[in-house]
């Protein structure tokens, strides 16, 4: 099986109180044994 390659940053949606959250970008967490990492494309 082949890998891809795993980009240094991501997107994510944090929440900072009830009704703020914001899309920033973040570091690529280190996938560990039994972990998987799931790449969602929105169009």
């Amino acid at each position: 099986m082949t890998q891809a390659h795993t980009p240094a940053a991501m997107k994510a949606a944090a929440m900072h109180n009830l009704r703020e959250i914001t899309i920033e970008d973040v570091p690529v967490p280190e996938i560990g044994p039994n972990k998987v990492l799931i790449k969602v494309i929105s169009q």
